[in-house]
């Protein structure tokens, strides 16, 4: 039996062809594209270090309007305020020794621009 020969036709390339290259191109950008797996899971590392910085930024700010709230005239506390006047004024008992480290109270000098004469 003789098997008769197939003719080749280029509809048998075309369509294989193009749907591999369609296929290729929607595989790409499902990971490389602008809204892919690579571009979520960056994106996801970034919301999880600002929400630890939003956290971190959270408790100092509980823990300065709770210095806020105690200086307050309805809710004074007497030690705070002695230790930011002592501080800021740099006041202290007669009978206290001090020692300064340089840190508070000092003003940092300017820098003076030098300046040259033209002489003539």
């Amino acid at each position: 039996m003789i098997q008769a020969e197939k003719k080749f036709s280029i509809r048998q390339v075309v369509v294989p062809f193009v749907s591999i290259v369609i296929m290729g191109y929607f595989t790409y950008h499902i990971f490389q594209g602008d809204r892919g797996i690579i571009a979520y899971l960056r994106l996801q590392q970034t919301v999880s270090g600002n929400e630890k910085k939003r956290a971190a930024q959270q408790t100092l700010r509980e823990q300065l309007e709770r210095r806020v709230y105690l200086l307050r005239p309805d809710s004074l506390d007497v030690d705070l305020l002695e230790e930011r006047a002592r501080a800021v004024l740099s006041y202290a008992h007669p009978d206290e020794i001090v020692i300064h480290d340089g840190s508070v109270g000092v003003a940092k000098p300017k820098a003076i621009p030098s300046v040259t004469a033209k002489r003539k």
